[in-house]
């Protein structure tokens, strides 16, 4: 679990640093924007699984909150895109956009014991 839930994004991450390195050649964005929607379909999967995992004895309170933070993730997304249009511009998008992805490999990666745990905790039942 632990290492797709790094694996996922880091496609994302690929995508936007193609994007944004090698933004000019069309096949070459094509690519980079399949890696991107392949990472991110399945970052969302791992995610839910992820929550659901580490909170199996209250799977109902664990999806809500997986919503929510999709939701507060989508207003900040939302924001942050707009303020990187307007004040950087829309080449800079997948810039900062890789610098959120990259942010939340970080904070996956510092989940590991948790996730582990909750993988061999699991197991053990």
């Amino acid at each position: 679990m632990f290492a797709a839930l790094v694996a996922a994004p880091s496609l994302v991450a690929a995508g936007f640093a193609i994007l944004f390195l090698v933004g000019s050649n069309l096949v070459v964005v094509l690519i980079a924007i399949a890696l991107w929607g392949i990472g991110l379909a399945a970052t969302v999967v791992i995610y839910q699984q992820t929550i659901l995992l580490t909170g199996r004895k209250a799977p109902e309170t664990a999806t809500s909150i997986g919503v929510l933070l999709a939701q507060a993730g989508f207003a900040a997304g939302s924001t942050v895109g707009g303020a990187t249009i307007t004040f950087l511009g829309v080449a800079a998008i997948p810039l900062v956009a890789l610098a959120f992805v990259i942010g939340s490999i970080i904070i996956a990666t510092s989940l590991r014991r948790i996730i582990n745990q909750a993988s061999e905790d699991v197991q053990a039942s």
